[in-house]
């Protein structure tokens, strides 16, 4: 009879600094993978199990070092929801760590840099830059897709991690973009090693897009609060949350995997990953990435009953 069972297991994650060919460990406490699996077995004796996986990483990987904050600046935006936008950028600029690196940018059609450099948290050049939002009047069509693929082309020419926080209603009303091309940028925003972290302003809204964008991406979909500083400090503490970019996921013995390719792992959430096998009574999961420019390697050993 086919039966569905849970089990738990936890890995403890290395991290260190690779020299050549070599790994260097470092504190256990430094992070852990819990892995819960679900199993279902056929008559034929295939076994199909759903991996959840779950990494918990110290602080010390906390903080990005570079954010880019993108307010949409469409027609769409017009009114009350660009006071709310105007506000949440200052709100977030004074609440970003010493040592970020922050740029500002409006889209509408396409991305529109306000400081071609990073600047520091509370210089004359951001203060700058904010005022120069202020005077900006939301006009035109938006281009979300054009968009995404401008921020992926910003965050490789960057030369190390980029986190995006996109402020805005996530519509795409200058073309018709077919699921496909969502689709493509959707994974060059994550070969770029992007993250994306939403937050859906305006009446009307693609919510279920701004959610996709920041599962993909290893970012957070962060609704709109009860205040403008409630709202900042959950960016902030998103922000504040490590990502692993996923170099490649192994699982042992060999089965089939769905997808083949893992998303960016962010801490403390869940992700899932379906594997399928004959006789799959124990897995050994691998994940190597990098947490910023850190490698980080993740292992996990369960038993399927």
């Amino acid at each position: 009879m086919s039966r569905f069972v849970t089990v738990a297991a936890a890995a403890l994650l290395a991290v260190g600094l690779v020299g050549v060919g070599s790994l260097v460990p470092a504190a256990a406490e430094d992070g852990t993978l819990s892995v819960a699996a679900k199993a279902y077995r056929t008559e034929d004796g295939t076994t199909y199990v759903a991996l959840t996986l779950r990494a918990e990483l110290s602080d010390a990987f906390a903080v990005p070092s570079r954010v880019v904050v993108v307010a949409d600046s469409s027609g769409s935006q017009a009114g009350e929801a660009w006071k709310q936008t105007c506000q949440l950028v200052r709100g977030l600029a004074a609440a970003m760590p010493a040592n970020t690196q922050i740029q500002v940018a409006t889209a509408n059609r396409e991305l529109v840099l306000l400081n071609d450099q990073p600047v520091a948290p509370g210089s004359k050049q951001l203060s700058q830059t904010l005022a120069l939002l202020d005077q900006h009047t939301p006009l035109g069509t938006s281009d979300t897709i054009t968009v995404l693929r401008q921020l992926a082309r910003l965050a490789r020419s960057a030369g190390g991690p980029v986190h995006v926080v996109y402020i805005g209603d996530g519509l795409q009303t200058d073309r018709i973009a077919l699921p496909a091309e969502a689709e493509a940028v959707l994974a060059e925003l994550a070969r770029a090693k992007v993250v994306v972290t939403t937050v859906p302003v305006g009446t009307q809204r693609d919510d279920a897009l701004l959610e996709q964008i920041a599962l993909r991406t290893g970012g957070a979909f962060v609704t709109v609060a009860d205040s403008t500083a409630d709202l900042v400090a959950r960016i902030s503490r998103a922000l504040r949350q490590p990502v692993v970019h996923v170099d490649r996921c192994s699982v042992t013995p060999e089965v089939r995997r769905l997808p083949e390719w893992l998303p960016a792992l962010r801490a403390g959430q869940e992700t899932l990953l379906l594997v399928a096998g004959q006789a799959v009574d124990q897995l050994h999961v691998v994940v190597t990435g990098q947490v910023g420019q850190k490698p980080v390697r993740l292992a996990a050993q369960i038993r399927v009953p």
